[in-house]
């Protein structure tokens, strides 16, 4: 015999992404999804003026590409 009890997880989810520079909310598709952009996430290390810092920065993709092509090459 089985005896089954009822548990509760616990889960988050986003429900909103803002873009970092220009202030933009990430739109979603009919279906609840985030349309695609750029998720950075960096822990800072011993040698940097940043020792254990954490950073994550959210970038649509139209400030990507100014991102991108500001770049020299």
């Amino acid at each position: 015999m089985i005896k089954q009890e009822a548990i509760t997880i616990n889960t988050t989810r986003a429900a909103e992404i803002i873009c970092d520079i220009c202030g933009a909310p990430i739109k979603k598709d009919s279906f609840g999804n985030f349309y695609d952009h750029v998720h950075i996430e960096k822990q800072w290390g011993y040698l940097s003026g940043k020792d254990g810092e954490f950073d994550a920065l959210d970038i649509c993709e139209d400030c990507f590409d100014k991102i991108k092509n500001s770049i020299k090459k």
